[in-house]
């Protein structure tokens, strides 16, 4: 029996690497079907997900699973030669090896072919390289799960195909490497390698929109606590919260360009102070860059051991996230403005680590340029940028955390004391979209691989500003977020506006600031409703439909973005472009200046991050899991579709870069949405979800533990809530209606599309309001199925005044599949907050 008379199930298309995968080329006479398993590796296509006991019998023929395809076809390892078996069950679609093609996307694979030229076939694994190659790509090389180890891949890459050991570096499940294109091409036949991908290239998202002004903020603490009149709560303000939340205690790492002139302490004939925002709350400055330039003399200089920042970008991402201004006054300009200018958590301590280029003097321009990013290439390394301060300095970067694993953990017996250690890192870089280099892979599948092992590791990246990039666009008209912006575990943040007035025609020539515009000056306000057009869309960019990550909701949340006021570095280099360094609001302000971008959203969000992680640890919660960070932000989130009139995809100025295109339509799709994701930040309402045990609650289970929810069990793993909450207070006892929304989160294992899928439904008293994830209900219902963030919302619950509300909380496991690191299937963690109010009925 062939695989097209095993089911009545005509299969479903996938996509793995830039390749479309159709069931038809599986089958006998497919260009991709063999008879005979030819690799270790196949993929097998199911009729729906497997039972325990299909997945008991697949198992008694040597097929072990390694990551779900979606929706129903699978990687597995499978090292019988005859795959008739597999092929003959009832429940199987097709059975085919894991040909040698798809570990490199198409695109790129011609672009290597061209580059290396007609130098014959190439060689088989085992050919030394003779040659020293002239040019070197930088790529990520993803092993297959149950394969060799990276370090028994790298030996063998060094050994057997003569590549020096200088240029390749370790990663947790990856290896990082400096190759060749024949290198490249012979290492892709190898049956160890899932993958290769080109290493995404990185700059910072900083994006001076020319009609962006200054920002009027609402009145809340620091810069960006937005509170507002939601119709979530009725009467002034939703928060009612007696505690003075700072960020004390709470470490923000981030990885950016430096701060201001590099040093926490000046020495004896030093004329400048650190910038005064960050007074007695540094760590560390980390110098992360080897990268080199000339001087407007000609003369050689280098960023090694060099934390000094020059472009101006990360001293301004620190001073959104925790900068304070203690005792100094603001300029007269900007206190008129009534803005406030502390960070959103001003007693957070920083670690900076300094990934920037090296500044080189262009003689045409006359002008400093540099490359975004240049790090020592050991430092790309997952397990250097972002464990070094996870374990407080230095990771043990190759000590074994679990069997087969390279997890960095702390050795015990090391002389370094680890006095701190960060647990939320914010990343206002990423990668770019390219024909070549996008999706999931490589930056997604790394961070969620070791993210899913630090479960209570935040971290945070910017969507992008490529929203509106005519080329982005036109390579991805459906979806602009790559790289590590695209990882299920991280914190993926978009922007909004800010309640600002803009210039939205004709931008007058000149400085910057003369694009501003106020009430008087003929501006328009454009409210913190609005999503600008550069920031990028969901879902993940992919020249391939049928990608399994395509129903991955990203962003996750956007935050204020636009025309955000923080602190100017005073080692900007003259004859950086102004475009670049920003500028001061007003001449002689030394301190601060305007920005805008998805760079300025990401600190606002990890800022608010650090202030829930200090309310949790007030109740005793001293260690939460990232997913419940996640959870509460996303739980307080704002629907910007929710706003009268409604929340629009902002068009900006139709003359600016970009044009016209789909992205200026006028209302805002219901969150979750590829514009909004699950809606606008509001830290007030996340911290009252925190702080308010009357009528909030949550739960954080750790992965592996007895509570988590445990696999292969019949009926599935399921966890109920109850729902007895108290009735609405006195002086709402007019009131007749609830509301409830509930959000769940867990870490996910590395893999295109979902691995362990949970599902999250609500019942009640009366089933009319009953709602639950997937299938049955409306779109955003059924693509939550495959993401590891839902969310669900009821309003307008009809009960009795003065009665208790009811509603049970189910939270469901429909699969769990095996962590290939240790071989077995580990107990799924999550995390799960809601929140209950109660309104007029009709309320909106």
């Amino acid at each position: 029996m062939d695989s097209a008379e095993a089911t009545d199930s005509p299969g479903v298309t996938i996509g793995v690497n830039g390749h479309t995968i159709t069931p038809e080329s599986q089958m006998p006479g497919g260009d991709l079907f063999n008879e005979s398993a030819s690799s270790n590796y196949i993929l097998v296509q199911l009729t729906d997900l497997p039972t325990v006991d299909q997945e008991k019998e697949l198992h008694e023929l040597h097929v072990q699973f390694c990551s779900v395809i979606p929706p129903t076809s699978w990687l597995a390892k499978y090292e019988p030669s005859d795959l008739s078996p597999v092929r003959d069950l009832p429940f199987v679609v097709y059975a085919n090896p894991y040909h040698e093609s798809l570990s490199l996307n198409p695109a790129w694979l011609d672009q290597l072919m061209e580059e290396r030229g007609p130098q014959g076939l190439v060689g088989a694994p085992g050919t030394p390289t003779t040659a020293a190659p002239a040019e070197l790509h930088d790529v990520v090389i993803m092993l297959h799960a149950r394969a060799r180890t990276p370090e028994e891949m790298l030996n063998y890459l060094v050994s057997d195909l003569g590549i020096p050991k200088d240029r390749l570096f370790l990663e947790i499940m990856s290896l990082k490497g400096s190759l060749a294109a024949s290198e490249i091409l012979r290492i892709s036949k190898m049956d160890d390698v899932k993958s290769i991908h080109p290493e995404p290239r990185v700059e910072s998202f900083s994006h001076l929109v020319y009609h962006t002004i200054r920002a009027t903020l609402p009145e809340a603490r620091g810069n960006f606590m937005e509170v507002v009149e939601d119709g979530d709560h009725t009467g002034p303000a939703p928060m009612q919260v007696d505690e003075d939340f700072d960020g004390d205690d709470e470490i923000i790492t981030i990885a950016d360009s430096g701060l201001d002139d590099g040093r926490i302490q000046k020495g004896p004939n030093d004329m400048m102070d650190l910038h005064p925002f960050f007074k007695d709350r540094i760590i560390l400055l980390d110098a992360r860059s080897n990268g080199t330039g000339l001087d407007f003399k000609g003369n050689f200089i280098t960023r090694a051991g060099k934390t000094d920042d020059w472009t101006g970008h990360g001293t301004y991402v620190a001073g959104i996230a925790l900068g304070s201004y203690g005792e100094l006054q603001a300029s007269p300009a900007i206190q008129a403005l009534g803005s406030r200018l502390d960070g959103v958590a001003p007693k957070a301590s920083l670690v900076m680590q300094a990934i920037m280029g090296c500044p080189s003097w262009d003689a045409t321009t006359r002008r400093y340029r540099g490359p975004p990013v240049q790090l020592k290439p050991e430092n790309f390394a997952v397990a250097k940028v972002y464990l070094d301060p996870f374990y407080g300095y230095p990771a043990n970067y190759l000590a074994t955390g679990v069997p087969g694993s390279t997890v960095p953990i702390p050795d015990p017996n090391s002389t370094v004391k680890y006095r701190w250690r960060a647990r939320i890192h914010s990343n206002s870089t990423g990668g770019i979209p390219t024909q070549t280099s996008h999706g999931y892979a490589p930056g997604g599948t790394r961070l969620d691989e070791m993210l899913y092992r630090l479960p209570d590791y935040l971290l945070l990246y910017a969507a992008g500003n490529e929203g509106d990039d005519p080329d982005v666009v036109q390579h991805f008209p459906d979806g602009q977020i790559t790289g590590s912006a695209s990882a299920k575990n991280v914190l993926t943040v978009g922007a909004c506006f800010n309640d600002q007035y803009v210039r939205v025609r004709n931008p007058p020539p000149g400085p910057l600031w003369n694009a501003y515009r106020s009430q008087a000056r003929g501006g328009e306000m454009v409210e913190s409703r609005h999503v600008p057009r550069f920031s990028c869309r969901g879902p993940v960019a992919s020249t391939n439909p049928s990608a399994p990550y395509r129903d991955i909701i990203k962003p996750d949340i956007v935050a204020p973005g636009v025309a955000i006021y923080s602190a100017l570095s005073q080692a900007v280099l003259e004859g950086v472009p102004r475009k670049r360094a920003g500028v001061a609001p007003e001449p002689g302000d030394t301190y601060c200046k305007f920005g805008t971008g998805t760079s300025m959203a990401v600190p606002v969000v990890a800022g608010a991050a650090a202030l829930l992680r200090q309310a949790l640890r007030r109740r005793n919660c001293p260690d939460p899991s990232a997913a419940l960070l996640k959870a509460l932000i996303i739980n307080g989130a704002v629907d910007l579709s929710r706003y009268r009139p409604k929340g629009a995809v902002w068009p900006g100025n139709p003359t600016t870069n970009g044009g016209a295109n789909l992205l200026t339509k006028d209302d805002m799709e219901p969150a979750p949405s590829n514009a909004q994701g699950f809606g606008r930040l509001n830290i007030a309402d996340s911290l009252e979800n925190v702080t308010d045990t009357t009528h909030c609650g949550w739960t954080d289970i750790k992965f592996g533990s007895v509570e988590a929810l445990q696999p292969d069990q019949t009926p599935p793993a399921e966890h109920i809530y109850p729902g007895d909450i108290a009735p609405p207070p006195a002086h709402q006892l007019h009131s007749h209606v609830a509301n409830l929304k509930v959000t769940l989160a867990w870490n996910d294992l590395q893999g295109e599309g979902l691995q362990n899928r949970l599902a999250l439904r609500i019942e009640f008293p009366d089933p009319r309001f009953n709602i639950a994830v997937g299938p049955g209900g409306d779109a955003r219902l059924a693509r939550m199925a495959n993401n590891n963030v839902q969310k669900l919302e009821v309003r307008n619950i009809k009960l009795s005044a003065g009665l208790a509300f009811q509603a049970r909380i189910f939270v469901r496991a429909d699969n769990i599949n095996v962590d290939v690191v240790r071989g077995v299937k580990v107990a799924q963690g999550y995390a799960i907050c809601w929140k209950i109010w109660y309104s007029v009925e009709g309320t909106p």
